[in-house]
């Protein structure tokens, strides 16, 4: 069973995915927005994998959330290097 905070996490996480979705014209102005979509999407992934676990395969399920959570860091972190170190704005 899933806890309530859980389920609050990924309405909220649904809720921004759908205002990424419904305002994608604009995110196409930030820069390596595809980048940045693709951390979000991974850790959209496994914040859903969250409230699956308590129902299926919970030990595959839970090894697949973190190695989402691990993606989604890891794909985030780049994200934030290419966009802040290799070409920042201010000098």
């Amino acid at each position: 069973m899933p806890q309530e905070n859980e389920l609050v996490t990924l309405l909220m996480a649904l809720a921004v995915f759908i205002f990424l979705c419904s305002n994608a014209s604009r995110i196409k102005c930030v820069p390596r927005h595809r980048l940045f979509l693709a951390a979000y999407s991974v850790l959209l992934t496994a914040w859903g994998l969250t409230i699956l676990e308590g129902y299926y395969w919970e030990a595959t399920v839970n090894a697949l959330e973190h190695m989402c959570y691990a993606g989604g860091a890891i794909l985030l972190a780049c994200w934030c290097w290419a966009v802040f170190v290799r070409s920042p704005r201010c000098q």
